[in-house]
């Protein structure tokens, strides 16, 4: 048996997790660069943050029936793909329009895969399991947003504002492949 079979599924839903929550904050260390580069006010570039975050609270409760009836795999495949193509749409994003809407539908895919991480969890027949999932879970958020803001930075830094959503989009395509791999079916 190799190690990676020997590998928790949850942990595939917690890179998950964590990718939606540093995408949350990781704009806010590359404003100033992204409204100097597409030639906006700051103000203006500080709706991206907005952009996303108002689809993944508004949707969530939309999209948490679509992995009961789809099931979680596909449900958590679906919103990894969404969250993966729209991050790399706002890496290479030409305007603010076109950023704003990345972002949105970045949101989207963010609030169809939170919904089935946490189903996925909750579905875990042993009490002590399933409660040390959703802490897990629970925590790569906090973690997330506790990185997301020096992360963007060092990778503004190392690559400019769209190395911010490289990183997503990597991060992002970690967690699909994981979730492909260890997410039973």
């Amino acid at each position: 048996m190799n190690a990676l079979a020997r590998v928790s599924p949850i942990w595939a839903l917690a890179i998950a997790v964590f990718a939606v929550g540093v995408d949350v904050y990781i704009v806010v260390g590359i404003l100033p660069e992204v409204a100097r580069d597409l030639n906006e006010p700051v103000a203006a570039v500080g709706l991206i943050a907005s952009a996303y975050a108002l689809p993944t609270a508004l949707l969530a409760p939309v999209f948490g029936p679509l992995s009961d009836r789809r099931g979680r795999r596909t449900a958590l495949t679906l919103g990894l793909a969404i969250f993966i193509a729209s991050a790399a749409a706002s890496m290479l994003a030409p305007s603010l329009l076109i950023l704003l809407l990345a972002r949105g539908v970045n949101g989207l895919g963010a609030a169809i895969m939170l919904q089935a991480a946490f189903a996925y969890a909750g579905d875990i027949p042993e009490l002590r399991e399933r409660d040390r999932a959703l802490g897990l879970l629970s925590s790569a958020f906090p973690l997330a947003t506790l990185l997301g803001l020096p992360l963007g930075a060092v990778a503004a830094t190392l690559m400019g504002w769209r190395g911010a959503f490289l990183f997503i989009t990597v991060v992002g395509v970690a967690a699909l492949v994981l979730v492909r791999t260890l997410c039973p079916a």
